[in-house]
């Protein structure tokens, strides 16, 4: 198990994923803008989301992508 996950997330779809390229892979299926976040913590982690931002110490916004 890793030691960080990826949060990525639109209005409509998330997902938690420790390979970065599969979950953008997912999120680009879904056809709709999204967020990437790293957050360290294994990814079977409980955390709270607020506005779609995870609510963990060291948590880091990567940016928005626009699928292809």
């Amino acid at each position: 198990m890793t030691d960080f996950h990826f949060f990525l997330t639109s209005a409509f779809e998330w997902i938690v994923e420790t390979d970065l390229k599969a979950g953008m892979r997912f999120m680009d299926k879904q056809g709709y803008e999204y967020f990437i976040w790293y957050v360290p913590g294994p990814s079977n982690s409980e955390y709270d989301i607020e506005r779609k931002t995870p609510q963990v110490e060291g948590a880091v916004y990567l940016g928005k992508f626009q699928p292809k």
